[in-house]
């Protein structure tokens, strides 16, 4: 399925809001804002992941971009996630 960028641009924009409400209802009960860092991370590299899947030009081109981009966002995520967010509620 293609998008065109307007679309992608509301879709990110969209799950991003719902995600970063959820999170800040997290860090108003924890008082913990490192979760809002996971999220971020999190949320770039599921679009970049989510923009290689649904744009347009080069099949090949999108591929190398969701895999790095996805890859970097998600790999810092889960480091956010165990060394500033789990390594501190221990």
């Amino acid at each position: 399925m293609t998008l065109t960028i307007g679309v992608q641009l509301l879709v990110i924009l969209g799950a991003s809001a719902a995600i970063f409400a959820a999170l800040w209802a997290v860090q108003v009960r924890t008082r913990d804002a490192g979760v809002v860092d996971v999220g971020w991370s999190g949320c770039l590299g599921l679009a970049a992941v989510f923009c290689a899947l649904t744009g347009e030009g080069d099949a090949t081109r999108r591929l190398i971009v969701g895999v790095i981009g996805g890859v970097w966002g998600l790999r810092l995520a889960w480091h956010l996630l165990s060394d500033r967010v789990l390594m501190h509620h221990q």
